[in-house]
C-alpha cells in the first residue's frame, strides 16, 4: 500500500475544479494506492463538501477540510487589484494559504500541493 497526502486551497468558486482534479487521480489510481487528501477551506459550504465527498463513489479516500481564517492574508496583496502592469494577474486570497502549509499540516512529513485546475492523466506512483 503506498499512501499519499495531497493538499488543495479553495474557496467556493473553485470547487469545481477542485472535484475535477480529485476525480482524475481518483480514476487513474493504482488499486494499492490510498489518498489523504486535505482542503485548505477558504470559504466552502455544506454543499462543497459534500459533492467532495461523493467523490468517493469512484474509490475511497480520506478528507480533511481545514478552515483557514482569511483575516490571516489581509496583508497580501491581490494582484487583480493593482495597477494596469497586472491587469491580467488573477491572485486570488486561497492562493497565499500554501504559504502556511506546514502551520496547517504540522504533523505530516510530505505532501503534495496541487493547484485546483490540475488534472491527473496517470498514476502518481512514478
Amino acid at each position: 500500500m503506498r499512501d499519499y497526502n495531497i493538499c488543495y486551497s479553495l474557496d467556493s468558486n473553485y470547487t469545481e475544479q477542485l472535484l475535477v482534479s480529485v476525480a482524475s487521480i481518483l480514476k487513474n489510481a493504482d488499486e494499492s494506492e490510498n489518498f489523504n487528501f486535505y482542503v485548505l477551506d477558504g470559504g466552502l459550504n455544506e454543499a462543497d463538501r459534500k459533492s467532495i465527498e461523493a467523490l468517493k463513489k469512484i474509490k475511497t479516500f480520506n478528507v480533511k477540510f481545514i478552515r483557514v481564517n482569511n483575516e490571516d492574508f489581509t496583508v497580501c496583496p491581490l494582484l487583480k487589484d493593482k495597477s494596469e502592469h497586472y491587469k491580467n494577474y488573477h491572485v486570488t486570497l486561497p492562493t497565499y494559504f500554501r504559504f502556511k502549509l506546514a502551520e496547517y499540516l504540522p504533523d505530516i512529513k510530505n505532501v503534495l500541493y496541487l493547484d485546483c485546475d490540475v488534472i491527473v492523466r496517470k498514476s502518481l506512483r512514478e
